[in-house]
């Protein structure tokens, strides 16, 4: 997908629809999509943000919010 795809369209519903779906995954990404890692993050952090990055991308693709 690549940056632009990633960071090019700046679509605010669907940026809080993903916001959303973190926090219910336990995940607050606190700024843009983005997100933020800090040195703090370890392993164990970053695996489980991207574990519940991919349970709200499936989500999401379900409600028909994106496409995949």
């Amino acid at each position: 997908m690549g940056f632009k795809g990633l960071f090019g369209t700046r679509d605010p519903n669907l940026t809080i629809q993903l916001r959303v779906a973190m926090l219910a995954n336990g995940v607050d990404l606190m700024s843009a999509p983005g997100g933020m890692v800090s040195a703090v993050h370890g392993v164990k952090e970053i695996e489980r943000t991207l574990d519940a990055f991919r349970i709200s991308v499936r989500w999401m693709k379900a409600e028909g919010d994106i496409r995949g």
